[in-house]
């Protein structure tokens, strides 16, 4: 009996292991499950999602044990993307994550798309289908399957061509400026005409898309479509895009170069966007945004100090105000800091007591370290964010390029996208603040090896 107990010891140990093994893999699929609540509460609060019209608002629930931020979109038709709103602070019950204006975007059947990105940029999709009903009427019965709608008789099929001289020189797409503001005139127009969209393509970035106006009735000689001022929008090279949407949610678009602050549009006064720095001697300045972090940060320096580079932080004031030896150090490698808020919270409508809460007590934090250059959270902007950061004495730091590190960690893909939009005086945007930051700061080496070997020099912007 003695001898059998040593091997009765060790199945049991074994048991035991075996049990701890099946428990922590239980804990390890558990965050997964936590994050499939049922459409992760993604639901339409004031109308109907099957047949939405007007203004309806989006709730939803955005959490994760490893939560990192949310992002709302549109898919139209199912399909193309259109970014309504993103958070970054964890939503753990139902909340408002967007009010979206059906009016701006075709009837049909359409998804709304809630990302909920977590640890390693991992993410859990949720969808809500969404119907857009404000043509075709908003009385539908969901209880009973819809039933194509009768088409109005057509004394003549539509000709499969495309539309006719209206579509010239860019549909007779202009602008022109006229009493401090922008004009632009066009012709929409088509046999089978349904709306037309105008949108300020950002840098001619299709992702950065700027609504303008939109228009229900055919415009069939050039008119004018829209009055605005470029104010509003930072300096740079842009683009107009002009959308008409005809029969079947097909459309034909046409584009038109807009240069606002400097060349052919200059506005009155300094625009309140700084988006380039002065390009002499091929400069090209590098900004990291969210920290500083007591980690990542760090790393960062050592790579720029390998290239004799000189770079703009900017740091939120609740992540800098117990990293005081990590600002002096920043500051006495020759490197600018500048004011990104406090809380990193939407400005660009903000009150003044609310501005000066975020960005005068971060001023206040970062002392002698810090230099009167102000990075809008989130990009947010607006006439009162202008306005504050101008009673404030700051200039407003925009960029030119944004490689989207914060959501996509791979080093290539971020060193390719900043070098294949890089030029002289470019602004680029990069951050050291989040969870991870391995493939920016891989990137960062391959980014300045090939731009130092084509002679381009990294100035600090604001120091």
């Amino acid at each position: 009996m003695s001898r059998l107990l040593p091997a009765t010891r060790r199945a049991f140990s074994l048991l035991l292991s075996s049990l701890l093994l099946l428990t922590l893999a239980s804990l390890i699929v558990t965050p997964a499950a936590y994050a499939q609540a049922p459409v992760n509460g993604l639901t339409v609060d004031n109308g109907n999602p099957t047949a939405a019209t007007g203004v309806v608002t989006v709730l939803g629930v955005a959490d994760h044990p490893t939560f990192r931020k949310w992002q709302l979109d549109l898919l139209v038709n199912g399909a193309e993307p259109i970014f309504l709103a993103l958070g970054e602070q964890p939503l753990t019950n139902s909340a408002l994550l967007a009010e979206l204006d059906t009016r701006l975007y075709p009837d049909g059947e359409h998804r709304l798309r809630l990302r909920v990105v977590y640890a390693n940029l991992n993410y859990d999709e949720y969808f809500l289908p969404i119907r857009i009903a404000n043509q075709s009427g908003s009385t539908v019965s969901p209880a009973v399957p819809s039933q194509p709608a009768t088409p109005n008789p057509q004394p003549v099929a539509p000709p499969p061509s495309p539309p006719p001289a209206p579509a010239v020189t860019g549909n007779g797409l202009s602008v022109a400026a006229q009493g401090g503001l922008l004009s632009v005139r066009g012709v929409a127009d088509h046999p089978t005409f349904h709306k037309w969209q105008l949108d300020l393509l950002l840098y001619g970035d299709p992702n950065q898309a700027a609504f303008l106006a939109v228009g229900e009735e055919p415009v069939a000689v050039p008119a004018e479509l829209i009055s605005f001022s470029g104010t509003d929008y930072p300096a740079g090279s842009h683009q107009l895009r002009l959308r008409v949407v005809y029969l079947g949610q097909n459309y034909d678009e046409y584009l038109l170069p807009l240069t606002i602050g400097v060349g052919n549009f200059a506005t009155s006064g300094q625009n309140p966007l700084l988006v380039h720095g002065p390009a002499a001697g091929k400069a090209v300045y590098l900004t990291f945004d969210d920290g500083p972090h007591s980690d990542h940060t760090p790393k960062i320096l050592e790579v720029l100090a390998e290239y004799n580079a000189k770079a703009t932080f900017f740091v939120v004031g609740s992540h800098a105000q117990s990293q005081g030896e990590l600002l002096k150090q920043i500051y006495d490698a020759g490197h600018a800091i500048g004011n990104h808020s406090w809380s990193h919270r939407k400005l660009g409508h903000a009150d003044w007591d609310t501005f000066e809460a975020e960005v005068g007590t971060t001023e206040k934090m970062l002392g002698s370290y810090g230099r009167r250059c102000l990075r809008p959270p989130y990009g947010d902007v607006g006439k009162q964010f202008y306005a504050n950061a101008k009673k404030a004495g700051y200039t407003i730091v925009w960029w030119s390029v944004d490689p989207l590190d914060w959501l996509n960690q791979n080093p290539e893909t971020i060193a390719s996208r900043v070098l294949k939009q890089v030029q002289p005086g470019a602004i680029v945007l990069l951050h050291d603040g989040g969870d991870s930051r391995e493939g920016t700061i891989e990137a960062l080496r391959k980014i300045l090896a090939a731009l130092s070997a084509e002679g381009y020099t990294f100035p600090a912007l604001c120091r």
